[in-house]
């Protein structure tokens, strides 16, 4: 009894502890979107142990336009989580949420920043602190399918002695390896399923017998 006791609390300890892995995530991003209007998402991040200071970049991209006038993140928009904030704990004093954009390569480039006073660290929970931001993406024409993803190349999610928190080269790992999100433009053009195509090609086909026949009375 006492071992199955044991195996169960390793068992479910094990369990527990992959499922608490360092994860950074957008959420609520939307599948499409309407040139002209904006929309926003939540950048999460979930098991972070130890944490001081972060900072993370997301770049976003599109199939034509140009950025940072037919598309780009809204920096003056982009804000601190609301209710969840990593640093919302009031005990703590962290140097103040920073966002900022840059324009490179036709891509916008949003990098989100902050740090805690030398000797106060935090640790991610659920339902209490695992959001970073809430961000905003403007557009101003139709310019096809947008795609957001992070970019690694300076990203620091550090401790208070400087060094990376656990698990941050699994996630950089992890975040490379990743596809893009992409978010279709609403006015992206439908292509029928066979099915459709083959009523359509039908329906032509029977439209075009009937001009035949009603040309054919005619000259009759």
């Amino acid at each position: 009894m006492l071992r199955g006791l044991l195996f169960l609390f390793i068992t479910c300890s094990v369990v527990s502890s992959a499922r608490a892995g360092l994860m950074l995530t957008v959420e609520g991003v939307p599948t499409q979107y309407t040139a002209g209007d904006s929309f926003s998402f939540d950048v999460r991040l979930q098991g972070a142990e130890n944490l001081n200071e972060f900072f993370i970049e997301l770049v976003l991209s599109a199939e034509s336009g140009v950025a940072d006038v037919d598309f780009f993140f809204d920096e003056l928009q982009t804000v601190q989580h609301p209710t969840e904030y990593v640093f919302s704990d009031p005990s703590l004093n962290p140097g103040g949420f920073a966002a900022f954009v840059i324009t490179d390569n036709n891509q916008s480039i949003l990098g989100l920043s902050d740090l805690l006073d030398s000797g106060e660290e935090v640790s991610t929970s659920e339902n209490v602190n695992e959001f970073i931001a809430t961000v905003v993406v403007q557009t101003a024409a139709d310019i096809g399918d947008l795609s957001i993803e992070f970019d690694t190349t300076f990203m620091e999610l550090t401790n208070d002695a400087g060094g990376p928190i656990g698990g941050f080269d699994n996630l950089v790992t992890t975040l490379d390896n990743s596809s893009p999100i992409v978010i279709a433009s609403s006015t992206t053009n439908v292509i029928p399923e066979p099915t459709s195509m083959a009523i359509f090609g039908g329906i032509v086909a029977l439209g075009a017998v009937s001009s035949r026949r009603r040309r054919r009375s005619t000259k009759a």
